[in-house]
């Protein structure tokens, strides 16, 4: 009986021992485990951020252009309240424009052009300054559209009183216009664009203490070429 006692002892003291084993083992298995991943944690970098440019936007910034224009002008005159028309010859010498605009594929833009002008009227000298602002859309990364409207100051020719002697003077004008046209983006920091402008102008002479009033016109293309930056 003693000897059934002692086995029994014995066998139940075994597997206590056995099972606590396997659970310290277990437990620095889980540890060994938690440590490797730690571990790899640590060595992992995050990548850093990629910027892509917006594929929409075919171009957004300062611009600026040299155009040469093809005008045909007309004046209105009225003088004590009789009024006739008459053709003048408008040769545009060169213009030089610097800007803004935000030029974009699907959506709605901007352009924005401070020109100056060197332009002869009827064989005399004339400075245009035009301010214009005009809405853009691009049809795709190469061709887009564009339309608005202008302001233009300008001291308009003398007439031809001034030449016989007449005592003259004439106030410089205000016009006002609109412009339509498209682009062609051919590289990525170079335009062409093809408008055609119009402008009217209301101008004042006086000849010999009387005032005579234009009406003046001028309408045609013209060409730019125009760097982005």
């Amino acid at each position: 009986m003693k000897k059934l006692i002692v086995t029994a002892a014995l066998i139940a003291t075994s597997a206590s021992f056995a099972q606590n084993s396997t659970f310290k083992n277990v437990k620095v298995k889980d540890s060994t485990t938690s440590n490797e991943t730690s571990q790899e944690a640590t060595t992992v970098k995050a990548d850093a951020p990629v910027v892509t440019a917006d594929p929409t936007i075919v171009h957004k910034g300062f611009r600026i252009g040299l155009k040469k224009g093809n005008y045909d002008g007309k004046i209105k005159m009225e003088v004590l309240g009789v009024s006739g028309t008459d053709d003048i010859d408008i040769d545009n010498k060169i213009g030089i424009s610097v800007g803004y605009n935000l030029i974009q594929v699907g959506s709605i833009g901007f352009i924005g052009n401070f020109t100056y002008r060197s332009m002869e009227v009827d064989s005399e000298k004339v400075n245009a300054y035009t301010f214009d602002g005009s809405a853009s859309y691009a049809f795709n990364s190469m061709f887009y559209g564009l339309g608005g409207l202008s302001m233009t100051y300008a001291k308009l020719p003398s007439l031809p009183s001034k030449n016989s002697g007449a005592s003259y003077e004439h106030k410089p004008s205000i016009g006002y216009g609109l412009q339509v046209g498209s682009g062609l983006q051919v590289a990525k920091n170079l335009s062409v664009e093809l408008t055609y402008n119009y402008l009217a102008a209301n101008g004042k002479y006086q000849v010999s203490g009387i005032d005579i009033d234009t009406y003046t016109t001028a309408r045609g293309f013209e060409l730019g070429i125009i760097g982005t930056f």
